[in-house]
């Protein structure tokens, strides 16, 4: 709670809030642009819902991210973001000019500020990795990869996701339709490179093969 910690000893007001599993947040980068919301605890996945309720994955964010990043594009109110909370999840809100009006602002919670920006931005890089891929087999793949390197954990041999993430929470993420999503994930399983446990957790049983897997057209 290093957060708490340093905006307590600078005064500076803030609110917790606990989000449960399946809670989501709405904003808009245009409104808002002095608040800041940053994840103290937790896992979620940030959405941009279009107004012709088209939706894109932006990023999977945890705990040290910046869930607001002011947008550089131009606000004409197309869109809105969704960050939908993966398991119980805890925020921290506080204003960013109550910061910069201290006579001296700490070195220690600006350099934290830059890290989690920098760290945020990242973890959007990497959703658009994922997302450059063509066919949505590549991308569940690339899911995959990325949910095991950030939040894995290593248990006989095996790589556990351990939250839980249902086949409707990879489609959306991958933007694939539930159809689409569960004849892959019965695919890789078949074939022995991960399994998918009853309480929805991804486990990898063989990075190795998965890595150089050879993948099929799949629309």
């Amino acid at each position: 709670m290093q957060w708490v910690q340093k905006l307590s000893i600078l005064n500076i007001p803030f609110y917790i809030y606990k989000l449960n599993k399946h809670d989501c947040i709405l904003y808009e980068s245009s409104k808002n642009s002095h608040k800041s919301l940053i994840i103290l605890h937790g896992i979620m996945h940030v959405l941009k819902v279009f107004t012709n309720n088209e939706i894109s994955s932006t990023a999977i964010l945890s705990d040290d991210h910046i869930i607001n990043i002011k947008s550089t594009t131009n606000h004409l109110k197309h869109y809105y973001y969704k960050a939908i909370a993966f398991e119980t999840t805890y925020i921290i809100s506080f204003q960013w000019q109550d910061i910069a009006t201290q006579d001296k602002v700490s070195t220690l919670i600006l350099s934290q500020i830059i890290k989690s920006y920098e760290n945020t931005l990242y973890r959007y890089e990497q959703m658009s990795h994922i997302m450059t891929h063509k066919y949505m087999k590549n991308r569940i793949v690339q899911l995959i990869f990325f949910l095991c390197q950030e939040f894995g954990v290593v248990k006989k041999q095996e790589i556990i996701v351990p939250f839980e993430i249902s086949q409707i929470n990879i489609g959306n993420i991958i933007g694939s339709n539930k159809v689409t999503t569960n004849k892959i994930i019965k695919t890789l399983s078949d074939q022995s490179l991960i399994k998918y446990s009853k309480n929805k957790k991804i486990i990898l049983k063989d990075p190795l093969s998965l890595n150089y897997i050879k993948y099929k057209k799949y629309k």
